[in-house]
């Protein structure tokens, strides 16, 4: 059975409007993972502010929801610029 053109016609637009959406999605996701990120870091930056340095519990909230939030800010920008 051969595929007439208005039938490849369709097929190409099936395809186009899928990686359209796909392309979508991962859009929504990348913003959703930078904001999350941003937050993260907020709170990191806000609380080892907040505490004072002989506490031994600085270097955690210094670092960790550092390395964390500009993770997920780095693979969010991934997402939305591919």
């Amino acid at each position: 059975m051969q595929n007439t053109e208005n039938q490849t016609m369709t097929n190409e637009l099936d395809l186009n409007q899928s990686i359209s959406e796909s392309r979508n999605q991962r859009t929504a996701k990348g913003f959703k993972m930078i904001g999350i990120g941003a937050i993260i870091l907020l709170g990191g930056c806000v609380t080892s502010m907040i505490m004072s340095s002989a506490n031994p519990l600085y270097n955690f909230f210094l670092y960790i929801p550092t390395s964390i939030g500009a993770s997920m800010v780095i693979y969010g920008m991934y997402c939305v610029l591919e």
